[in-house]
Formats: structure tokens, C-alpha cells, sequence
């Protein structure tokens, strides 16, 4: 059998005897356990025996109240030591505001009002392009309307800025508005834009036949299942006193606002032109 090379030792916690061999001999301390050892680590391996130790905690000053606190030895080579948070928020207030502010920008910048024309400072990072002074002036300048021109008619109104930005043209009403249809009209005849050709047609026919007419000249107001909406005959003949509705599709809702005119304006002319009717007339072709 080969010879045994250890010896018995003694646990340096519990006493009790363990066995060893000759290469672990070199140890200072032995152990019979993980308790014992995680033990006797707690008890031996503390403060300047650590293995970390950095000189322990040091006293230094508060950079605020000037209060003595006890900080590692490392932490205590920073710039500025702070007792509590409290201190901490009004160190940071006093010693990184102005000039010496990581995110500092030059400071405030002059620049004039809007609307008043009064002169105040703000940061450079607000500054955009229209600037007040106060709330007040905010609002004023927002209500302050300006003047631009009907896109059908010409004539002068008043809205307001955000307005401006939003569309290209502008209407003073919705009869300016519904007549400049962009995507209704499809033939020109008098500087009038018609909507069909059996329209511009039957404008044609009538000044052969020598008699006056308006196209689309007046608006009606109708109530259709609790809705308010608006009813433009396409003709009125002023010497007969009536107006004239050229149709060759009928639509579900032209033709309601249609039946619900005769219905509401009872004292009104008007007259329906559908495609027989042209043909008669010789407007259209057979």
C-alpha cells in the first residue's frame, strides 16, 4: 500500500480533526466545511485584512452644510460630497447653474416680441419663430385676423393665420365654395364653368333663342332626414320667372333634393330637362 504523505489537523473553527495531505499543508488555516469556512472568513478576512481593503472610510465635509461624514477612501477624492440628497439638490443648484452648467449655451438671448415689439431674454434652445413676451400677447396675436381674397368671387375677408396655412384657396362662403367645385366643372362657356355638356348646350340654346338666364344663381335650403343641406338649381330665366334642372343621370340624392324642393318651395317654379326633352328642342343630338 502506499504510504500516506498528510497528517491530522485541526479545523480552525470547531476543533475537530480533518486529514490532510502534504500539498494542502501550506495552508495557514484549515477547514473541515463550507460553514466553517464561509465562518471564519467573516471573522479573519475583515477591514485592512480584506482582500479589497481601499483604506476604509475616511472623514470629509459636506461640499453644502460643511456636516462631517464618514465615505469610502475612494469616493472621497471626488469634487463634491454630499451628506443626503436634499444637500445633494441644492449643491447641484448653486455650483452647476450659469456658466457652469454641462449643457450651458451662451446664455439668453435677446429677442424681440411679435406682437408687442418689446424686447426680453430667452434660451437659445426656445427661441423659435414667433416669440412673445407673455401669455398675453400669445393670445392677441392668434386672434389678430388678416385679410385675403375670396378664390370665386374676390372679395375681401377676414380669417385667421392658422387658416392661412392650411389651404390654398379660400372661400367666403360655402355658394363660392360649391361653385368653384374643382372636381365638378368639365366645360367652359362664358367664362361659366358648366358641369356637363348638356348644360353648356342648353346655355348655348338659349342665347340663340334670345332669352336671359343664370346658371346656378341661388342656393335652397333643404331638410332631408334631419339634415340641412343645399339645393342649386342649374338655370333661372328671369323673364319667366322659373328655373330649370337639366338632368340625364339621376343620382339618389339629387333626386330626393329634387322631390323634396317641390315639396318645401311649393311657390317656386322649376322645370325638369332630362334627354328626351333636349332631343325635342334640338339642344342636344337624337
Amino acid at each position: 500500500m502506499p504510504r500516506k504523505t498528510g497528517k491530522h489537523v485541526k479545523c480552525f473553527i470547531c476543533g475537530k480533526f480533518i486529514y490532510r495531505r502534504k500539498h494542502q499543508l501550506y495552508h495557514k488555516y484549515h477547514y473541515c466545511s463550507r460553514g466553517c469556512y464561509s465562518e471564519a472568513r467573516s471573522l479573519i478576512y475583515i477591514g485592512e485584512k480584506a482582500g479589497n481593503f481601499r483604506g476604509g472610510k475616511v472623514p470629509v465635509n459636506c461640499s453644502f452644510c460643511n456636516n462631517i461624514l464618514y465615505v469610502p477612501f475612494w469616493k472621497s477624492k471626488q469634487d463634491k460630497i454630499y451628506c443626503n440628497r436634499e444637500c445633494q439638490a441644492k449643491g447641484q443648484s448653486k455650483f452647476y447653474s450659469g456658466e457652469t452648467a454641462s449643457n450651458w449655451q451662451g446664455g439668453d438671448k435677446k429677442i424681440q416680441c411679435n406682437y408687442c415689439g418689446k424686447y426680453f431674454f430667452r434660451q437659445k434652445s426656445c427661441i423659435s419663430n414667433k416669440n412673445f413676451c407673455n401669455t398675453k400677447c400669445r393670445c392677441l396675436f392668434n386672434r389678430s385676423r388678416i385679410q385675403v381674397k375670396c378664390y370665386h368671387c374676390g372679395k375681401e375677408f377676414e380669417i385667421w393665420p392658422s387658416q392661412a396655412k392650411l389651404h390654398n384657396y379660400h372661400f367666403c362662403s360655402e355658394d363660392c365654395f360649391y361653385r368653384t367645385n374643382f372636381y365638378g366643372f368639365r366645360i367652359k362657356y362664358k367664362n361659366i364653368n358648366f358641369r356637363s355638356g348638356w348644360e353648356a348646350n342648353f346655355a348655348k340654346w338659349l342665347d340663340l333663342s334670345g332669352i336671359k338666364w343664370e346658371y346656378e344663381p341661388k342656393g335652397f335650403e333643404l331638410n332631408i332626414n334631419n339634415k340641412k343641406v343645399k339645393y342649386y338649381p342649374d338655370f333661372y330665366l328671369p323673364e319667366f320667372n322659373c328655373y330649370i334642372e337639366i338632368k340625364g343621370y339621376w343620382r339618389k340624392d339629387a333626386k330626393e333634393k329634387f322631390k323634396e324642393f317641390k315639396i318645401q318651395y311649393k311657390d317656386y317654379n322649376i322645370e325638369l330637362f332630362e334627354q328626351n326633352r333636349l332631343k325635342l328642342f334640338g339642344i342636344i343630338k337624337k
